[in-house]
C-alpha cells in the first residue's frame, strides 16, 4: 500500500539552495589528513556543491554516462567524498551503493550481485579490497576518486546540469543504497529513497511536548558543532550528513585512525566541538583515562547508539555531562525520542508521543518495539524502506523502568543478530552450524552482545570424549577457523573464548529442539563472566630472557602471522595495512604483554595498550619495545614508552617522502642568502619540505649562521634541522669578495650543481643613505651575478625585493594602478636609501637578463607580518608591534592607521608565495627572462574589523590617530623607561607621517597590481585578509 506522494526537495536541491542563500554555511570542519597537526579545514555549502559538481562531470565522464541509470559502488576513505559522491550520484541519475569496507569478499560480492552493480568508484585507501573484488569476479570495472582536496578545492567549476526527477517524482526514487548488517547470514542491500532522507528532516521539526527536547537534535541543534566519529557508510554516518544540510548542524569528522585521548582532546581543543555522537565503545575506551574523561567532560551533550554503553561507566559518566542513547536501524532510520529528563535516565529511551510506537509484551518481562503506519509517511523512513507494509517489528527488545512509566531499557534483540560493544553486529548462525557439524559438539552458541569481541559456549558428545577441556578445544578448533573464514572480521572466535558447559548443566532447549541466545545469556551468566576474564594466553611465547631484539622478531612474527594467515609478514611490513583489525589488535597486545610479564612481572597493565600497539605498527618496532622492556627501559611510565621525538619522527616521513617520490621531478640545488633572518628562516623551512629540493646551500655573512638555523628553526616550531641535515650546507660568505669570499672547492661545487639562487640577504635600515648599502650588498648582486653567468646550469636569481623601489609612485602622471614590472625611471622609487639599494639591485638583475641572458626575477614584498602559527612571533621591535605595545601603555587606540593599509602577508605565508613562484617560473624562463611580483594581500582588511582581537587581550579608549601622536609628543625628554613603555617614540616620525600625512611614511598612493603574482601562486589566489583570528595569534605570541 502506498500513500499521497508529496513534493520532496533532495538533498543536491538543497546544498544548491543554500550555495545561493547561504554560501558561507559551515558544512564541516574537516582534518587535512590524517595527521591533525597539520591544520583543519572548514568546509562550506558552497565548497560542498562545488565538489558536487566536480564529481558529477567527473562520474558522467569517466564512469557512467547520466542516460544509464546505474548503480555505483563506492569505498573510501572516510572523508566528506561520500557526501559529494552521494549528492553527484543523484544530480547525474544513478543510484550511489556504500560498501562498508569491513566486509568479507563474501559478503561485499553478495551486495554487488543483489545491487546489480559492476561499476566500483574507490580511494586509493581502499584498493586492496576492490583488488580482491576484482580478482573475484572479472566483470567488475573500477575507477580510482580524485584526492580528496582536489575534489573540495573548485571554486571555478560550473554548476552541472542535474539529470535527477523532479520534486514531485522525487519521493520514492532512491537516493542511497546502504546494506544491512547481515541478519539473515550475509548482508543485504537497503535501498533509501529521497521520501526517506525528507522524513529525518522534518523528525527535526516534530512537535515535542511542552518543556521537553529531542534526544539526538539536542546534540543536532542549529549551529551546534557536533564531533562525530561514524563512518559515512553507516546510517549514523549518513545521519550527519542529513543534519548538517538540512538542519544546520556542522560537523568535525574524526580523523581515520584510532580514537585515543589525545586524540580527542586535540580535536576539541583546536575545533572547539560542544557536543559529540560516539560509539559505546570509544566513550569506555575513552573514560578509561584521566584526560579522556576531562575531554568527554567537555561536551556539553554525548550521544551514543548502535550498542549497549557500560553501566558502570555510563553512570559516572552522566554526572559530569549529559549522556543520551539514541536508537535507529538503516531500515527504519532514527526512532524519535526525547532528551531523558533525569542525567541519571541516560540509558532508557522515552519516546516521543508525535511520532507513535506500539511496545507489545513478549510473555517474559520484555517488550518488543513496533512501528504502526500512520496516515502518512512524513516522520517515519521505514515507510519508505518498506511502503507496502502496516506494521514494522523492530525486533529490539526493552524492560521497563521500575519506577519511571514510560522510560525503556534496551536489552537485546529478538532475533540472533549479535551487537557487539564497538556497534558492529553479525549474524552466528551460520557460524554455529558449522561448527555443530563437527561431531563432538552437541550444541553451539556464539555469544557476545554488549562485548567487544564473540565467544562460543560448546556442549560436549561426553559419551565419546574422555579428555580435558584444552585438548578438546585444540580437537575442534580447524572447525572453528572453517567457521571463522566466512564471518566478519569483529565477529571472529579465538580459542581462550571457547567455553566447555559441565556435564551437569547443560542448555535447555526448546520444544522445537532449539536453543535460545537470551535464556543462554541468563541461565549461564557466571560461566559467561569467567569465560571473558580469562586472559587470551593461547598465543603467549615464551621468550629467553637474554633476547636480542633480533631473536625477538621471529617470535612476534609467528605471533602476527597467525593473526593473519593469508599475509605474508615481512619485518617492516606495516601490520595494519595488511589488515589487522582492532579485535586481532588486542589479542596480539595480550600475547605480548604475556611474554614480556613473564619476565618483568611490574609491568604496567597499559604496556600493551590499543595505543601502544599502534604506535609499534610492524613486527620489527614492537619486537625492539619488547626489547627495551625487557631490559627494563622506560619501567617507569610504559604508557609513554616507545613515543618518538620529534626529530626521529621528522626524519622517518621525510625519508618516505624522499624515497617514494625518488625520479618522479627534476630535482634542484638552491643557493638562499640571509637565511638566518625572520623570512629566510621560512624560506628554507619550505624549500627542505620541497620533495624536488635535493640541496640548498646557505650562504650568511655570520660564522656561526648553522648554529642560529637551529635556534631559528625550534623558537619557530620547526621540525629540527637535523632533520634535514644531508640536504642542507651551511658557507660563511662575504658577498662583496670574489667567488663570495669561498674556498675554491666550494665554489667550484656551487657552479656544477646550483640552478637555483634566492637572494635575501640585505640589511633594513632606513635612515642611510644608497652609498652605505654598495658595500656588500650592491656588489653582492653582482657577485651572484657572475655566479650564474659561469655556472653549468645558468642558476636562476631571485631577488627579494621591496615594495619601497614603486612607493614613490605618482597617480597623476601614471594611474592608481602599479604593474608588476621593472622600472628604470628613478622618480618612482621611495626617497630611502633602502629603497633606491633595492632599485639598483632590480636594475642589476633586468641588465643581466637582458644582456647575459640569464633568468632574473624580482619579488617586491610588502609588509610581512608575523606567523600564522602558534610558535614564531613579529619581531616586537617592528612598527606595528611598537604600535601595539604602545597603546596598552597609553591605554588608547588609534581608530584609524591613517594611510597605512592593511595589505600585510603573514612570514610564513611569503615564503610560501615566493616558493610556488620559484617553480613557476621555471616553466617560463626562457620566455620571459626577467619578471617583477608583488607580494602584498590582494584583499586588504579594514583597521576597524581589526580593533577587537586588541580589545580582547587589554582595556583600550580608541581615539583620533592625531590624539594618539599628540599622546605621544607629550613625552618631550622621554627617559629610557618611556621607551621601553613607549617603543612607538623610537620612530615617531614614521607614525606622523602616515596619521597625519606630514613627510614620509607608509603612505601608499596607488595600489600594486597583483595578478601576475596570482597566477604564479596557488597560495597567493587563496590569501585571505588578516582577519581577527591571525591578529590575536600575534597578540599571543607578543604576550602584551
Amino acid at each position: 500500500m502506498g500513500s499521497a506522494k508529496v513534493e520532496i526537495r533532495t538533498l543536491s536541491t538543497e546544498v544548491d539552495h543554500l550555495k545561493e542563500s547561504n554560501p558561507n554555511q559551515l558544512f564541516c570542519i574537516h582534518p587535512v589528513s590524517s595527521d591533525i597537526s597539520q591544520g583543519w579545514r572548514k568546509v562550506s555549502m558552497k565548497d560542498l556543491s562545488g565538489a558536487t559538481d566536480f564529481l558529477a562531470k567527473w562520474i558522467e565522464e569517466n564512469v557512467a554516462p547520466s542516460s544509464n541509470h546505474e548503480t555505483l559502488a563506492y569505498m573510501g576513505a572516510n572523508d566528506i567524498r561520500y557526501a559529494a559522491f552521494i549528492l553527484a550520484c543523484t544530480k547525474v541519475g544513478h543510484a550511489p551503493l556504500l560498501l562498508s569496507p569491513r566486509n568479507s569478499l563474501e559478503a561485499s560480492r553478495h551486495v554487488l550481485e543483489k545491487s546489480g552493480c559492476a561499476k566500483f568508484v574507490y580511494s586509493v585507501e581502499r584498493e586492496r579490497q576492490v583488488n580482491e573484488l576484482r580478482r573475484a569476479d572479472s566483470s567488475i570495472q573500477a575507477w580510482t576518486i580524485p584526492d580528496l582536496w582536489d575534489v573540495f578545492t573548485n571554486d571555478d567549476v560550473s554548476p552541472y546540469a542535474a539529470k535527477e526527477k523532479q520534486p514531485e517524482g522525487a519521493e520514492d526514487e532512491v537516493a542511497v543504497i546502504i546494506h544491512s548488517s547481515g541478519t539473515t547470514g550475509l548482508p543485504k542491500p537497503v535501498p533509501l529513497t529521497h521520501g526517506y532522507v525528507a522524513a529525518h528532516k522534518r523528525i527535526q521539526a516534530l512537535p515535542t511536548p511542552p518543556g521537553r527536547a529531542s534526544s539526538l537534535f539536542s546534540v543536532c541543534e542549529n549551529g551546534k558543532l557536533v564531533f562525530v566519529m561514524s563512518p559515512f557508510f553507516h546510517f549514523m554516518g549518513l545521519l550527519t550528513l542529513i543534519a548538517s544540510i538540512t538542519g544546520g548542524t556542522p560537523f568535525v569528522i574524526s580523523p581515520e585512525k584510532p580514537m585515543t585521548a589525545e586524540l580527542l582532546a586535540a580535536v576539541v581543543r583546536e575545533t572547539e566541538a560542544t557536543s559529540a555522537s560516539l560509539p559505546p565503545s570509544a566513550i569506555e575506551e575513552l573514560y578509561a583515562s584521566q584526560l579522556g574523561r576531562e575531554t568527554l567532560t567537555k561536551f556539553h551533550f554525548v550521544a551514543f547508539g548502535g550498542a549497549p554503553l557500560s553501566p558502570d561507566i555510563g553512570d559516572k559518566l552522566c554526572k559530569l555531562t549529559h549522556l543520551q542513547s539514541v536508537l535507529g536501524s538503516s531500515e527504519s532510520g532514527l526512532i524519535a525520542s526525547l532528551k531523558s529528563g533525569e542525567r541519571e535516565d541516560w540509558g532508557y529511551f522515552e519516546w516521543n508521543p508525535f511520532y507513535v510506537v506500539d511496545m507489545r509484551a513478549q510473555g517474559d518481562g520484555t517488550f518488543e518495539l513496533f512501528i504502526p503506519r500512520q496516515a502518512n509517511r512524513h516522520f517515519h523512513g521505514i515507510f519508505h524502506t518498506y511502503p507496502d507494509i502496516q506494521e514494522y517489528r523492530t525486533g529490539d527488545l526493552f524492560n521497563p523502568h521500575p519506577q519511571k512509566p514510560g522510560l525503556w531499557r534496551y536489552v537485546g534483540r529478538g532475533d540472533d543478530v549479535i551487537v557487539l560493544s564497538n556497534g558492529e553486529k553479525f549474524n552466528p548462525t551460520s557460524m554455529e552450524m558449522i561448527i555443530q557439524g563437527h561431531p563432538l559438539v552437541s550444541k553451539a552458541v556464539v555469544i557476545g552482545q554488549g562485548r567487544f569481541q564473540a565467544a562460543l559456549l560448546c556442549e560436549l558428545d561426553w559419551t565419546n570424549w574422555k579428555g580435558d577441556e584444552s585438548e578438546f578445544i585444540e580437537e575442534i578448533w580447524p572447525t572453528v577457523q572453517k567457521a571463522n573464514e566466512g564471518a566478519p572480521g569483529h565477529g571472529r572466535l579465538i580459542k581462550s573464548k571457547i567455553g566447555i558447559l559441565s556435564p551437569s548443566k547443560l542448555f535447555k532447549i526448546t520444544p522445537k529442539g532449539t536453543v535460545q541466545r537470551r535464556m543462554v545469556i541468563a541461565d549461564y551468566s557466571d560461566e559467561i563472566e569467567s569465560l571473558y576474564s580469562k586472559s587470551d594466553n593461547e598465543a603467549v611465547i615464551n621468550i629467553p630472557k637474554d633476547a636480542t631484539a633480533m631473536e625477538i622478531v621471529v617470535h612476534v612474527k609467528d605471533v602476527v602471522s597467525n593473526l593473519l594467515p593469508s599475509q605474508e609478514i615481512g619485518d617492516h611490513s606495516d601490520i595494519f595495512s595488511l589488515g589487522l583489525d582492532s579485535l586481532q589488535s588486542l589479542q596480539l597486545g595480550q600475547a605480548l604483554e604475556g611474554a614480556v610479564r613473564a619476565i618483568r612481572p611490574q609491568l604496567s597493565n597499559d604496556a600493551f595498550s590499543s595505543r601502544q600497539i599502534y604506535s609499534h605498527p610492524s613486527v620489527s618496532t614492537l619486537s625492539h619495545y619488547m626489547y627495551d622492556l625487557i631490559q627494563g627501559k622506560n619501567m617507569a611510565g610504559e604508557a609513554g614508552a616507545g613515543v618518538e621525538d620529534d626529530n626521529a619522527r621528522s626524519a622517518k616521513l621525510m625519508a618516505l617522502v624522499e624515497k617514494y617520490t625518488a625520479g618522479l621531478v627534476e630535482k634542484h640545488s638552491v643557493i638562499l642568502t640571509g637565511s638566518t633572518g625572520s623570512l629566510g628562516s621560512y624560506l628554507l623551512h619550505e624549500l627542505l619540505l620541497d620533495p624536488a629540493v635535493a640541496k640548498v646551500y646557505c650562504l650568511n655573512r655570520s660564522e656561526d649562521a648553522a648554529a642560529r638555523q637551529t635556534q631559528s628553526f625550534q623558537d619557530k616550531g620547526f621540525s629540527s634541522l637535523n632533520a634535514f641535515a644531508s640536504r642542507v650546507e651551511f658557507f660563511h660568505a662575504k658577498f662583496g669578495d670574489e667567488r663570495l669570499g669561498l674556498a675554491s672547492d666550494v665554489y667550484d661545487r656551487l657552479l656544477q650543481s646550483v640552478d637555483t639562487i634566492i637572494h635575501n640577504a640585505w640589511k633594513v635600515n632606513f635612515n642611510h643613505q644608497v652609498e652605505a648599502f654598495e658595500q656588500p650588498h650592491l656588489e653582492g648582486v653582482r657577485r651572484l651575478v657572475d655566479l650564474s653567468i659561469a655556472s653549468s646550469q645558468r642558476a636562476h636569481i631571485h631577488f627579494i625585493s621591496s615594495i619601497s623601489t614603486v612607493e614613490g609612485w605618482n597617480t597623476t602622471k601614471r594611474g592608481t594602478l602599479i604593474p608588476e614590472e621593472i622600472f628604470e625611471n628613478v622618480d618612482i622609487v621611495m626617497r630611502t636609501g633602502y629603497g633606491e639599494s633595492k632599485h639598483v639591485g632590480e636594475r642589476i638583475c633586468a641588465f643581466a637578463s637582458s644582456y647575459c641572458g640569464i633568468p632574473t626575477t624580482v619579488h617586491r614584498v610588502g609588509q610581512i607580518g608575523g606567523p600564522t602559527t602558534e610558535k614564531g612571533m613579529w619581531n616586537k621591535q617592528e612598527w606595528f608591534p611598537s604600535l601595539v605595545a604602545t597603546s596598552k601603555t597609553m591605554k588608547q587606540l588609534p581608530s584609524s592607521l591613517g594611510a597605512i593599509t592593511v595589505d600585510w602577508i603573514p612570514v610564513n605565508t611569503i615564503a610560501r608565495i615566493i616558493i610556488d613562484t620559484l617553480r613557476s617560473r621555471r616553466k617560463t624562463e626562457e620566455e620571459v627572462r626577467c619578471a617583477a611580483f608583488h607580494l602584498v594581500n590582494p584583499s586588504p582588511a579594514a583597521w576597524e574589523s581589526l580593533i577587537p582581537a586588541i580589545e580582547k587581550h587589554f582595556p583600550v579608549e580608541i581615539v583620533n590617530p592625531r590624539k594618539w601622536i599628540a599622546g605621544l609628543d607629550a613625552s618631550m625628554n622621554p627617559t629610557q623607561s618611556d621607551l621601553q613603555d613607549k617603543p612607538a617614540l623610537k620612530i615617531l616620525d614614521l607614525f606622523r607621517g602616515a596619521f597625519t600625512g606630514e613627510g614620509q611614511g607608509f603612505s601608499k598612493p596607488a595600489a600594486l597590481d597583483t595578478q601576475r603574482t596570482q597566477a604564479a601562486s596557488m597560495t597567493m589566489q587563496r590569501l585571505k585578509p588578516i582577519d581577527h583570528d591571525i591578529l590575536n595569534t600575534w597578540m599571543l605570541q607578543w604576550r602584551f
